[in-house]
């Protein structure tokens, strides 16, 4: 059986695939799940990165400079995932009148954009894209501060429009909202800190899911 080679870039969120017992001191992360080998190469992890910045040559994140740099090779197949700092920290602050599909929907296009013109150009196979990220409903909760509405209808629109713009451009969507959720919050079972996702718990599920969409 092929390997199938996968890169993985994005925010804090890519210990998805690896915690801390994978991630070397030099930067260089791999990990294997059957047929798959997943690798982050020279810390590709840019925390706080967000799907708003992503063309921005001058966001606090260095997003855009960071991965021309990481970008100089052809890679076979790569999995992005960005995404829950802008439900955490922005689209509902920017609404400014307009519904939460109208917010979602100019984050989502800058991802296509950001993922057609940049990240296309340097991959040879398949784009995978991780969608929503859910949080924990106390931390969820904290962060709405009383409004309305919860913070995870946001997400749940943001993995909604994720997955339809994937279908759109050829992308594949690595979604796991149904698995772990009831449509609102997560458990404490899949939480590694209050934010983020614990990955012995996410990489077999997130790892079977790859295996299913890059099937011949």
């Amino acid at each position: 059986m092929k390997t199938e080679n996968i890169h993985v870039l994005g925010d804090s969120h890519t210990g998805m695939y690896f915690g801390d017992r994978y991630r070397a001191d030099d930067g260089h992360s791999v990990r294997d799940y059957k047929n798959l080998r997943f690798s982050e190469s020279h810390n590709w992890t840019i925390g706080g990165a967000t799907i708003y910045g992503l063309l921005k040559e001058n966001s606090r994140s260095k997003c855009i400079p960071n991965i021309r740099e990481r970008l100089n090779e052809g890679l076979e197949h790569i999995v992005c995932t960005f995404g829950e700092v802008d439900v955490r920290n922005h689209i509902r602050r920017f609404l400014n009148g307009r519904t939460i599909e109208e917010g979602v929907s100019e984050v989502v296009s800058k991802y296509e954009q950001f993922l057609n013109s940049i990240i296309k150009l340097h991959v040879s196979g398949k784009i995978l894209v991780t969608g929503g990220i859910p949080y924990y409903q106390e931390f969820g909760e904290a962060l709405d501060k009383g409004a309305t509405p919860p913070l995870y209808i946001f997400t749940n629109e943001l993995d909604r429009q994720i997955n339809e713009m994937c279908l759109k451009n050829g992308f594949l969507c690595v979604s796991v909202l149904n698995d772990i959720t009831s449509g609102q919050w997560t458990t404490k079972d899949y939480l590694e800190d209050e934010v983020h996702l614990k990955c012995s718990k996410l990489f077999p599920i997130l790892g079977e899911k790859i295996i299913k969409l890059l099937a011949p």
